[in-house]
């Protein structure tokens, strides 16, 4: 008895496990699964049995119900399972099964109602009746399912739920440890296929029409033959107890019969509304396939006559290939004209006449050459392109008369025609294409010859006095900019740093620096202050920048070596860095309009006293512009990177200006430039004598504009 006990346990376990689990098995337009079915049939078969062997009278009535919907259950769960896309039990057969099982029920109440002795018996016949009905419809289940072979765990799911319905079915008390052993071994392979179905997540094969139907068929004859099962079971069930039972129990079983019957013979006339459709579709099926085999013969004896064509003009297009390798000019190209014309026209055995002509926009003929006879009263096709020969627009024209009568070889013969007037057009293409090249290439020529200029201007070696070193890096966006980054020296005492930005890009821009540079450096022999230097650069070069509609931004900075002081002017361009070991900022020098807009400007000065060591970056906007979308360099993100790198060296001894130098380069390399960046490094210490990685100390003031 223990033992029992044991075994309704595990079963309410495993019905739970199922219930708060299932939900990978749906089927289609379902809004439940087979295993939440089979979870709610194993937990009503578990708390159905455990009443049962309850000594309250009471409970064992109520274990009467769990038993019925027992095999409720299993039978929605056999009837729901996923199979094929709209492959399953009709309502109408799910209504009339459960009709059967509630009539099954309802009969061996009522006979148990009015003869309580004969409860036994009824018993077992209902126990032996309702499982051979559900163990039936569980069986067209199994062999209709495609999910995989009998013997694969997928379909354990249904193996396990059968051979428990089946020990349930012949259940005797004679053979306890067997059937306890049975229903054990149908739990674990229930929870085998359900967890191979959870792994594989199994979900319903797509398949063709007609393959449908053939499962559909299938799934069909299988349920007849279940249906003929059920009716013969029944009957002999109704035989049996003609002459023990009472009538109570007889009219119920041959309800039930003839309710079964019923479904057999609806289920018959489906099946063969169902044949006649596949017949019907079978016939179309053959129809279509006669159809189809006539176009692949048609499309087979046109391929034949594309082969013989194919053949005719294989000569014809590979001498077309062969001549496209050749170099081609304005000299040499009505030689290959002409030849490819003759070509043509001799391969093509089928033209009477063939006319080839080059036409000037204005209606002059350039070039022509014919071959054959014109006949007046022969159709004459003609095909025009127009074209670009000799730095002028015009037209490629081609006549021909075809010597054949069909109008399929005339069509393909214009075709080819095209195909002729097409590659002349080629062959004066590549003329083209060939000059621009050659000028286009004249044009590189002159650009780098231009960029070498303007390097040149650049200064490439690292200035270095005592108080103070520069170096210049410049990353240009194309040949030639309009970036000049300048430095001088103008005696022991001042040296001037120069940053400028020339509006536009290319040779016109390239032509200002040089300008620019003649201007600087004859300013500086008359100019100290960075304003003075600004206002006299204004005027002197406001003509020509007004002539061009540029102008100059640009930011001065002149340095006093005896003084410790630091001047500077800005001209509408971006404020410089500054880094120190004190303090990382964007200097807020004084601004005015950029050059070329007023000749009469004046500028502001700002001075400053170095009291620090510390570096100075002069900028252009293109280091600002660097990147694209959210990736661009801005001020912010410059201070934060190159600070890092300040910092780095202040530790480790570094040169400062190389490291500063190769962080931009790094930076640089990996972002989009659309514009010229050039950058002049500034690198200022206070002692003379004193090495980098020593700490140093001191401030770097504003002292006040003038």
């Amino acid at each position: 008895m223990i033992g029992a006990y044991i075994l309704y346990l595990v079963s309410l376990v495993l019905a739970i496990l199922l219930l708060l689990s299932s939900h990978h098995l749906t089927t289609y337009k379902r809004w439940f699964d087979p295993a939440f079915l089979l979870g709610l049939a194993l937990f009503t078969w578990g708390i159905g049995h455990l009443f049962i062997h309850h000594d309250n009278f009471y409970f064992q009535v109520i274990a009467q119900p769990f038993t019925f919907f027992f095999y409720v259950f299993l039978l929605l769960m056999f009837q729901t399972f996923p199979l094929l896309p709209n492959l399953y039990f009709e309502r109408w057969k799910k209504l009339l099964d459960l009709f059967v099982l509630l009539l099954l029920y309802g009969t061996v109440e009522l006979t148990t109602w009015y003869y309580p002795s004969l409860e036994e018996q009824l018993r077992i016949l209902l126990q032996v009746h309702t499982g051979i009905f559900v163990l039936g419809i569980g069986c067209v289940v199994l062999f209709s399912n495609r999910h995989g072979k009998l013997w694969e765990r997928a379909n354990w799911l249904i193996l396990g739920t059968l051979v428990f319905l089946g020990v349930q079915t012949i259940y005797s008390d004679k053979y306890v440890t067997v059937a306890g052993v049975l229903t054990m071994v149908s739990f674990a392979m229930i929870i085998a296929g359900y967890k191979s179905a959870h792994t594989e997540k199994i979900q319903v094969a797509v398949m063709d029409e007609y393959f449908y139907y053939h499962e559909r068929m299938q799934f069909l004859l299988r349920e007849e033959n279940m249906n003929r099962l059920l009716v013969g079971t029944s009957l002999f069930c109704l035989v049996l107890a003609m002459k023990k039972l009472p009538s109570v129990y007889l009219i119920g079983m041959a309800l039930v019969t003839i309710i079964l019957c019923v479904r057999l013979i609806i289920s018959r006339r489906l099946n063969q509304v169902e044949i006649k459709e596949i017949f019907e579709i079978s016939r179309n099926l053959e129809k279509r396939f006669e159809v189809h085999v006539k176009e692949i013969t048609a499309k087979n004896e046109e391929l034949t006559w594309f082969l013989d064509i194919k053949q005719r003009y294989e000569t014809l297009l590979v001498e077309t290939n062969a001549q496209s390798m050749k170099e081609v000019n304005y000299e040499n190209v009505h030689q290959f004209i002409g030849e490819i014309v003759q070509k043509w026209y001799r391969t093509m055995n089928s033209l009477r006449y063939l006319h080839v002509a080059l036409q000037t926009a204005e209606g002059e003929v350039t070039y022509q050459i014919a071959y054959g006879q014109r006949q007046p009263d022969k159709d004459l096709f003609k095909i025009e392109i127009e074209t670009s020969f000799a730095h002028t627009t015009g037209v490629v024209i081609a006549e021909a008369i075809s010597a054949s009568e069909q109008i399929e070889e005339e069509e393909l013969q214009q075709s080819f025609l095209r195909l002729l007037v097409i590659h002349v057009r080629g062959l004066l293409d590549r003329c083209l294409q060939n000059q621009q090249s050659l000028e286009l290439r004249l044009v590189e020529q002159e650009m780098e010859f231009a960029a070498k200029i303007q390097f040149s201007l650049i200064p490439k070696e690292r200035l270095i006095m005592d108080d103070v070193q520069a170096k210049v890096v410049y990353l240009p966006a194309a040949y030639v900019g309009g970036d000049y980054v300048d430095f001088i020296q103008m005696d022991s005492r001042y040296s001037c740093f120069l940053v400028a930005d020339i509006s536009g890009h290319g040779i016109p821009a390239s032509l200002l620096t040089t300008g620019l540079r003649n201007s600087f450096r004859a300013v500086l022999q008359t100019c100290r202050m960075p304003n003075e230097i600004l206002g006299r650069l204004n005027y002197l070069m406001y003509d020509d920048l007004s002539k061009t509609r540029s102008f100059i931004t640009m930011i001065v900075a002149v340095y006093d070596a005896q003084q410790k002081t630091l001047w500077t002017s800005r001209a509408g361009h971006p404020e410089p860095y500054y880094f120190s070991a004190s303090k990382t900022q964007i200097l807020p020098c004084s601004n005015g309009m950029g050059l070329g807009f007023n000749k009469f400007a004046v500028y502001p000065q700002d001075e400053w006293k170095v009291e620090e060591d510390f570096m100075l970056l002069l900028y252009t906007d293109g280091l600002i512009n660097l990147g694209e979308d959210d990736r661009v360099m801005y001020n912010d993100r410059w201070l934060s990177t190159l600070a890092d790198t300040y910092a780095d060296t202040e530790r480790d001894g570094q040169d400062r200006i190389e490291a500063i130098e190769q962080k931009i380069w790094t930076v640089a390399r990996k972002m989009q430039q659309d514009d010229d960046i050039s950058i002049l490094i500034m690198d200022f210490k206070t002692t003379a004598d004193r090495n980098r990685d020593e700490p140093i100390g001191g401030k770097f003031h504003f002292q006040g504009k003038r």
